[in-house]
């Protein structure tokens, strides 16, 4: 996290850094353009200034609070100008702070990032101001002095059960420095209960030891945390248990009635009352909780006690003993006598038969009904009880009454008033009957079927008005002799019923008889069929899709549940009728088809129906590298016409009109590679269904469009932004050995390395790539040769130790110059991409009578170049 957030504050400081010296910058570049060509090999003149430098910066000091700290560097000029009023501005967590040599971190600094920068100005001469050059950060350290301490630590009290308590301290620093979040602990026999300066007393803490500790620490100054200062104290309390008096039930204990349950609650320590106990007893057995309860007149005649277990709301011995009150006998409710109504007899009645009786008992009271008395009498003579009779055989022309006194079990008074109904026996006769019941003809849809049948009557009794019914699915449909089916009957269970009647007498209706239930066949026809298919939306991913069709039957039949499918290329994923195709459906066939399916009729489904699209989708594939293409695949659009551009704020202009592909070449000869390389690749597709559709090619998942220079990663050092990477290597052959020689790094490419590998080193320092938010990182010889090894490859020399090698980084020059001599004075950087500072590639070989000074440094000033200067490093191998 710590190198992710230096790598974001040197992007913003190198940003700040060019806005400020805009101007010198392009008079630097402007010198350049005019005598940057050079001699014959490619190298800068000696008589034109190369602007000065300033390297080895240093914070001294150590950063720390309180301490005046200076800024150290080495001023450099390749023509030995002396140094004029160069400029040192301080930053704080990459904010402006001061301008000058030294600068004084106040204690309010503590924990912030210091750093330095340094534009080196020569005293005379042209390209006298050199670029912007900044200190490694350094963090703010406080200064050593003496811990916070608490005194006058004490609790409050008194200490009650179940009372909060608070904790009181003072807070002293001799350094002055301000309290921060001090630990503030309970505990009750070395157990942590809570923190804070409050604490709420558990109920059941009597006789535990408790303890308020304070550990001081404070805001800044070294040390923070003091020693913990602690006040004990034991909770004593003593309870005897609280009481219950005066019980009283009131008002009188009847059914019916709602009765409260008084008493009163006593305590010695005069504690609040808790959730005490209230109990009601029926016959001494506990039937509810609470102060009140309405008894029902099941309950009379039972006793009834009421029960008080006193609770006090804390401390020991908190529950008292249960107290009752005397059992009391429960009373009915003086009300209304029950009622009988609606007294009904079972017909017909024939001497001989079994017939049944019913009521109606009500008590306005709500008194249940207990043993009415229930009469039977023929003539007025007492004949029998209960709710069934039989009639004698003799009782043809008689008077049967039948009589009810209602009598409810509870409540007074219990018995009402006795309530009789009269009729008379008149004849016997048996019902009549239908038998041989038929349905012609057999049953199809859209036909007209009858009904028909045998009636029969024992007393030769002429039929009267015979009662008919056809049912669909035992569903009454008609109650004619015929009926016509329709074809939304077509599967259902049809049955033809006869109720037969007999013209006159008792028992004139007989049963109703029905037929066995026989099934409604469909009336042969055509298929259903299905046409026109279009789609209602245009098919793109997350878009919720239909198609319209007509349905058609030649017999008229509605539409059933028509079959449907879905096929993403070939695989189906959908029976339903629409379908929302997902994100990552673009590019793939979409097929809908239809199989229409009829409600009624024979045959019921049609044949299949399709439709055939592509989801519309612009996908892109290739490598995200410099002299690579990218493929261009449209999908489901109508192309009226492509553009492919560079993300380079400075050069946005179109670079291809192709449809299918762009290659990421420079436009011109003398075109830098950085106006491609740390940018990223947009193309846009002009379509006839939704205008102009644009995507950069790094927004492409990577199995896509691979590569790519990595531009940020997250804290899971996971590649979160790419952009064109440059030309990874360039082979050099000579003497029949050809060896490899791959770029440098940037400064996030060695943080993935090192968190892969922890045994290669992050960058030395660092430096941002002109026109991009490409920085590289810079390595001392030491670390370049162990970052080169951690990636499987070697450095070439061995600093200013070496020799000579026939791979040296002249050769290496003047092989890249052949590839590229189109570029008067970059050749190497602005072909691959490698970076274009004014110094990048200018180290030789043998300069000066012998010294040795290039080879594996890919950039650097002339002449010899210390191990311990941080350099861009770049690793070669031997090919096999």
């Amino acid at each position: 996290m710590t190198l992710v957030r230096q790598i974001n504050d040197y992007q913003q400081l190198v940003s700040q850094v060019i806005a400020n010296h805009l101007l010198s910058f392009m008079v630097i570049l402007s010198s350049l353009l005019l005598t940057g060509c050079g001699e014959g090999d490619g190298f800068p003149s000696y008589e034109t200034f190369t602007p000065p430098t300033a390297t080895q910066l240093s914070i001294s000091p150590d950063a720390e609070v309180d301490t005046l700290v200076t800024s150290l560097y080495q001023f450099n000029d390749a023509a030995n100008r002396p140094e004029g009023n160069s400029e040192v501005s301080w930053y704080l967590d990459n904010q402006l702070q001061s301008y000058g040599s030294t600068f004084t971190p106040s204690k309010h600094h503590e924990g912030l990032w210091l750093h330095f920068c340094v534009t080196a100005i020569a005293a005379h001469g042209n390209n006298n101001i050199g670029a912007l050059t900044c200190s490694i950060a350094q963090l703010i350290l406080p200064t050593l002095g003496t811990a916070p301490v608490a005194e006058d630590v004490l609790i409050s009290s008194p200490l009650q059960p179940g009372h909060k308590v608070e904790g009181s301290y003072l807070y002293l620093d001799a350094d002055d420095d301000a309290e921060a979040a001090s630990v503030l602990s309970w505990r009750l026999n070395s157990s942590e209960v809570g923190q804070g300066k409050q604490l709420v007393l558990p109920i059941d803490s009597e006789g535990a030891e408790l303890s308020f500790c304070v550990t001081p620490k404070s805001l800044t100054g070294e040390p923070k945390i003091g020693a913990e200062v602690c006040d004990i104290k034991a909770i004593i309390g003593s309870y005897t248990p609280p009481t219950a008096a005066n019980l009283l039930i009131t008002p009188s204990a009847v059914t019916n009635t709602l009765l409260t349950g008084n008493y009163l609650f006593s305590d010695a320590q005069s504690r609040t009352e808790g959730e005490s106990i209230l109990n009601w007893k029926l016959d001494g057995i506990s039937i509810m909780t609470g102060s009140t309860i309405t008894l029902n007149a099941i309950d009379e005649g039972k006793s009834l006690a009421f029960c008080v277990t006193p609770i006090a709301s804390y401390g020991q011995n908190a529950t008292g003993p249960q107290v009752c009150t005397p059992a009391v006998s429960i009373s009915p409710k003086q009300g209304s006598a029950p009622v009988a109504t609606s007294l009904v007899l079972s017909s017909p009645l024939q001497p001989g038969q079994s017939i049944t009786a019913s009521y109606l008992y009500s008590d306005a009271d709500g008194d249940i009904e207990g043993i009415s008395i229930i009469q039977w009498r023929l003539d007025n003579t007492d004949s029998g009880s209960g709710l069934t009779f039989t009639l004698p055989i003799d009782s043809e022309g008689k008077s049967l009454e039948f009589c009810v006194t209602p009598v409810a079990s509870t409540g007074s008074p219990k018995q009402g008033v006795q309530v009789c109904l009269s009729q008379t026996i008149i004849g016997s006769y048996p019902p009549p009957t239908a038998t041989s019941l038929l349905i012609t003809p057999t049953p199809v849809s859209g036909t007209l079927l009858n009904g028909s049948y045998l009636f029969s009557d024992a007393n030769n009794r002429p039929e009267g008005s015979s009662l008919f019914s056809w049912q669909l699915d035992s569903v009454e449909v008609s109650t004619s002799q015929t009926l016509t089916l329709t074809a939304s009957d077509e599967g259902k269970s049809l049955t033809f019923c006869v109720t037969p009647v007999a013209s006159f007498g008792q028992n004139a209706t007989g049963s109703q008889v029905c037929t066995a239930a026989a099934n409604v066949d469909p009336n042969a026809g055509s298929a259903p069929t299905a046409s026109n298919l279009t789609w209602d939306t245009f098919a793109k991913p997350n878009t919720f899709l239909t198609v319209s069709y007509d349905y058609l039957d030649a017999d008229g039949d509605n539409e059933g549940v028509s079959l449907y499918s879905w096929k993403l290329d070939g695989v189906e994923v959908s029976q339903n009728i629409s379908y929302t195709p997902p994100a990552n459906s673009g590019g793939k066939s979409l097929s809908y088809c239809i199989t229409p399916v009829a409600i009624t009729g024979t045959p019921k489904a049609g044949s299949d129906a399709c439709i055939v699209t592509d989801i519309a989708a612009i996908l892109v594939t290739g490598n995200l590298q410099l002299d690579e293409t990218l493929t261009l695949d449209i999908k489901g659009y109508t192309d009226l016409g492509v553009i492919w551009r560079s993300t380079n704020p400075a050069n946005t202009s179109t670079r291809s009109t192709n449809s299918t592909s762009f290659t990421i070449t420079r436009a011109t000869p003398t075109e830098s590679a950085f106006a491609l390389v740390g940018h990223d690749i947009e193309v846009c597709v002009t379509t006839a269904e939704e205008g102009e559709l644009c995507s950069l090619a790094s927004s492409f998942d990577t199995s896509e469009v691979t590569g790519g220079l990595p531009m940020a990663i997250d804290v899971g050092f996971n590649i979160t932004q790419r952009a064109v990477a440059p030309i990874p290597y360039t082979d050099l052959t000579i003497g029949l050995i050809t060896k490899r020689l791959h770029r440098p790094l940037t400064t996030i490419e060695t943080s993935i390395l090192n968190n892969s590998q922890p045994a290669a080193p992050l960058f030395d320092s660092q430096r941002a790539e002109n026109g991009t938010s490409v920085f590289w990182g810079l390595f001392t010889w030491p670390n370049s040769n162990t970052q080169c090894i951690e990636r499987g490859y070697s450095l070439t020399v061995d600093g200013i130790g070496d020799t000579s090698d026939a791979f040296g980084l002249k050769q290496y020059y003047d092989h890249i110059v052949s590839l590229f001599p189109g570029i008067p004075s970059s050749h190497v950087s602005a072909g691959l991409g490698w970076g274009i500072d004014v110094d990048y590639y200018w180290s030789i070989t043998d300069v000066g009578g012998g010294s040795h000074a290039d080879v594996y440094m890919v950039s650097g000033a002339l002449g010899s170049i210390a191990d311990t200067t941080a350099e861009y490093a770049a690793c070669i191998e031997v090919l096999p």
